[in-house]
């Protein structure tokens, strides 16, 4: 069946609908069969025209614009932080925040990006999420070599998980915000995830992204993407793994509330 333009559903959406009139007294089986035929159209019609509302919902669904009108009320027009900034550690609970949209697309995103990637190359890191340095808002760099100047710098604004393939592979991973180099702690965790995912976001610019990621890169996006959603790496650890980490996170989390005594955090500990 021929797809239909979206301005033509849309003008077929806003057909209206005139239902018929029986008058009981005066109805003949001429005029009743006329009349069975008039309902049969009209309910052809409303059929139709579900249809293609339906169609219609759904194309701007994998367009990205149904996504956009639903969370435009939570975005975000300007952005506000203070530098320098640096990693916050678990259970800070900005780690489990909501991220905003980002609405707004000049030189403060790229200079809070800037300053997100030489956080990411000073702590030899290969990604990061805006909320890893305090700001809730749904931004997320990384570059595949973890090295200034080698590899491509991504940096995407409001990404989307498409889809993700069937395949999976686990593979330890790391995180800058489980982490303390003057302490010598490196939480560490293998982590299951799908080889493959297709995305969707916007850059610097807002200029629209669509990538398919493999391996290494789909692994990365992954884990940013899971800050976004407020979903920290031990999350994805299956029970056998989660127990080996768990000394470790409940260290932070007793570390975290002696310098933070009046902030509430969500804890492992009855896990």
């Amino acid at each position: 069946m021929r797809q239909l333009p979206l301005q033509h559903i849309r003008q077929l959406c806003c057909v209206p609908f005139r239902g018929g009139h029986l008058n009981a007294t005066s109805a003949s089986s001429g005029n009743a069969y006329s009349m069975h035929r008039n309902f049969a159209r009209q309910a052809n019609l409303r059929s139709t025209v579900a249809q293609a509302r339906k169609s219609l919902m759904l194309r701007e669904l994998a367009s990205g614009k149904a996504d956009m009108k639903e969370d435009d009320d939570d975005a975000v027009s300007k952005l506000e932080w203070e530098s320098p900034l640096d990693i916050v550690r678990y259970p800070d609970p900005r780690l489990r925040a909501k991220n905003a949209r980002i609405a707004v697309f000049d030189e403060s995103l790229k200079q809070l990006a800037a300053e997100m990637f030489a956080i990411m190359y000073r702590d030899e890191g290969v990604g990061l999420a805006a909320p890893q340095v305090g700001v809730n808002v749904r931004l997320m760099v990384y570059n595949p070599e973890g090295e200034k100047g080698k590899g491509r710098e991504w940096i995407l604004v409001n990404p989307r998980l498409i889809s993700s393939g069937k395949g999976t592979e686990s593979m330890e991973e790391g995180c800058l915000s489980f982490q303390d180099a003057s302490i010598d702690l490196y939480i560490r965790g293998d982590v299951s995830r799908p080889n493959t995912v297709k995305i969707k976001a916007q850059d610097e610019t807002g200029a629209k992204v669509s990538l398919s990621l493999t391996d290494w890169q789909a692994r990365i996006f992954q884990h940013e993407y899971d800050h976004l959603q407020g979903t920290l790496f031990h999350d994805r650890m299956n029970q056998e793994e989660f127990q080996k980490v768990k000394p470790e996170l409940i260290f932070m989390e007793k570390l975290f509330e002696k310098h933070n005594p009046d902030v509430r955090v969500q804890s492992v500990s009855q896990q």
